[in-house]
């Protein structure tokens, strides 16, 4: 009985011009086997026709076709052929023949009078397609091997993450610039205290917290995004599509996840903490200034005390600080306006206003609140600076979102909203004391908020309605200018749960200032 190479169709090119041969050498290959198929070209026209469209198992060629010889014909498709035995058939026996059609691609030659005895043609097509079919399989299992290679010497060992050699051949194939026009995200990540861990805990437990960090990362990124094990203790994210807002709120979110992570070690529970730095940039632009940009805003956040994400903004303007030479101590305001010269070519239009302009009207406002209700002159200035500093924070806040148009999306207001702690943080470098940086960190919470808390200090609830009324009768980008009675409605209908009743009472004292209604 015999054998059959496969269980599917075995599909036979035959090309071959004289239709008698046609008949005969069809029926010497498919005799009592109904698993072959014969389709059958008459010139080579024909069969380049049918080779570029259809795939076969083995291609029979007669060696001399009317418009051209196999040789030639072979030669000339070996693209569509790639893959597929040819074998060539012919009636001369010329050494020639033989040579031209084996150089050009033929896996053998079968004289046509060999060719008509029963089986021999099958054999010697059998003998073809099997070896083909044995190449296959090893050409498949070399790819295999080396795609597995490749994959293993890309991956990190310990976490399962990529590992550097893998990033930096995306960098050189260019996979990350595929489209051009997106934002995405660039993330810096660095254990906190990792050396104390391996100290205390043992390098056992190093590694197992290293294992933690990267599940988390694992069920924390999207396929699109990329997680890397960058070296040590430090952990490269490349969030694909995703602007610093959304970039931020997601390195927030994971922080904090990873605050609450327990992990379990011989020597006890061990909880860890991170610092996190993060750039966002062009998907064209994608290099290794990018990672730089991100190690800075993280060395930043380890800086200003760990456990915290830092970006390349606030790296950029942090630095406006440390270069100065000129700061004083206990001067807060030459320093806020020195600072603001020094960062003069990092800030846009938005930015510009908000920090400047539009603070310098809540100072004034709330030192007329102030006075409206008999506060000692210290409180009163102590007011206005915070006033004059409270939007500091939005110097790290991108230009684009301050002067957006459109609602800002719930991770955009995350990230708006953390201005009162960036501006703490750099009121805090400029020499204001602590009680005015508490003031400017807490402006923005709600009237309710404190009261349920510990109690809202009357420097806060000032801020909080000079900064609203303010707002109110200035021109933005998502609304006009409001005049001052309606304004200050607008404030009296929250009065008691986002501001302090008492001051809202005085603000209604206040006379209005046309000034005040242009931005």
């Amino acid at each position: 009985m015999e054998t059959k190479i496969a269980d599917h169709t075995i599909k036979i090119l035959l090309a071959e011009d004289n239709p008698a041969h046609q008949r005969l050498l069809t029926l010497l290959i498919r005799a009592n086997r109904p698993y072959i198929e014969v389709t059958v070209a008459s010139c080579g026209k024909e069969f380049q026709k049918l080779v570029s469209q259809q795939s076969f198992d083995c291609v029979l060629v007669d060696y001399n076709l009317p418009d051209i010889t196999a040789d030639k014909l072979l030669s000339k498709n070996d693209f569509h052929l790639h893959g597929c035995p040819a074998l060539v058939i012919s009636s001369s026996r010329d050494q020639q023949i033989v040579i031209s059609s084996l150089r050009n691609g033929s896996v053998d030659f079968i004289p046509k009078l060999e060719a008509l005895e029963p089986n021999v043609l099958w054999n010697r097509i059998e003998l073809a397609v099997k070896r083909q079919r044995k190449y296959n399989l090893q050409q498949r299992r070399i790819s295999h091997q080396h795609h597995e290679l490749a994959r293993l010497a890309e991956t990190d060992l310990l976490t399962g993450l990529y590992n550097r050699r893998y990033f930096e051949r995306m960098l050189c194939c260019g996979n990350f610039t595929r489209d051009r026009r997106e934002q995405s995200c660039c993330v810096l990540m660095d254990i906190d205290h990792f050396k104390n861990i391996n100290d205390n805990y043992g390098h056992p437990a190093g590694d197992q917290v290293l294992v933690t960090v990267s599940r988390l990362l694992k069920n924390s990124v999207t396929p699109a995004d990329i997680a890397i094990r960058w070296g040590g203790e430090e952990f490269l994210m490349i969030l694909a599509s995703t602007d610093i807002s959304r970039g931020w709120c997601w390195a927030e979110t994971f922080r904090n996840v990873l605050s609450e992570e327990i992990t379990e070690t011989p020597k006890g529970k061990l909880k860890v903490t991170a610092s996190l730095g993060i750039t966002s940039f062009s998907t064209r632009k994608m290099d290794y200034d990018i990672i730089e940009q991100a190690d800075q805003a993280m060395y930043l956040a380890k800086k200003q005390g760990r456990n915290q994400t830092c970006t390349w903004r606030m790296n950029q303007i942090f630095n406006c600080l440390s270069v100065s030479k000129e700061l004083e101590d206990g001067n807060v305001i030459d320093n806020w306006q020195k600072f603001l010269i020094a960062a003069a070519p990092l800030l846009g239009i938005n930015q510009t206003e908000h920090i400047r302009n539009h603070s310098r009207k809540v100072a004034m406002t709330a030192g007329k609140l102030a006075q409206k209700m008999s506060l000692p002159q210290t409180q009163t200035r102590r007011i206005m600076l915070a006033g004059l500093l409270h939007d500091l924070g939005k110097a790290v806040i991108p230009e684009e979102l301050l002067g957006q148009v459109e609602p800002l999306t719930p991770q955009q207001w995350e990230f708006l909203s953390r201005h009162s702690d960036f501006g703490a943080m750099l009121s805090k470098k400029l020499g204001a004391d602590k009680f005015t940086v508490d003031c400017i960190q807490t402006h923005h919470k709600t009237y309710d908020a404190h009261t349920n808390e510990k109690g809202r200090f009357p420097e806060v609830g000032i801020l909080a309605v000079a900064d609203a009324l303010t707002a109110l009768t200035e021109n933005r980008p998502y609304q006009p200018a409001r005049d001052f009675e309606k304004a200050l409605e607008e404030i009296r209908n929250n009065s008691g749960t986002q501001f302090d009743p008492g001051i809202v009472e005085a603000a209604s004292e206040l006379a209005p200032r046309p000034a005040m209604s242009d931005a």
